[in-house]
């Protein structure tokens, strides 16, 4: 619900072709999304764009999407989120993340 407040369109893009998923980054301006494949979507983004990076609290080894987005001229955050289930494995956690705190974050990003 505080996505779509803030105006994000939700997708799963396992759900389009790789062409269509080109198209959509294209006209991207901010990308969310946990830490995984996912993330490489960013390499069609425009220049300016911002990612903002799902990470499990206490990661802090996995900086890869930070290198790529510092590379691509996109702007990088991340925002630590707890581990919903027992595993610590950040590929498998289910993340749960405070909708105040993303309330919070999203409208700070919407001054920057």
């Amino acid at each position: 619900k505080v996505l779509i407040k803030h105006g994000f369109e939700i997708i799963h893009a396992e759900n389009y072709s790789l062409k269509e998923q080109i198209e959509i980054m294209n006209n991207t301006s901010v990308l969310m999304s946990v830490h995984g494949a996912g993330l490489t979507n960013m390499l069609f983004m425009p220049s300016g764009g911002k990612i903002i990076e799902l990470r499990l609290a206490g990661d802090n080894h996995n900086n890869c999407y930070f290198s790529l987005a510092s590379d691509l001229e996109l702007d990088y955050y991340y925002l630590q989120c707890q581990p919903n289930n027992i595993t610590e494995d950040q590929h498998t956690a289910d993340l749960k993340l405070d909708p105040k705190q993303l309330d919070h974050f999203l409208i700070f990003l919407e001054n920057q």
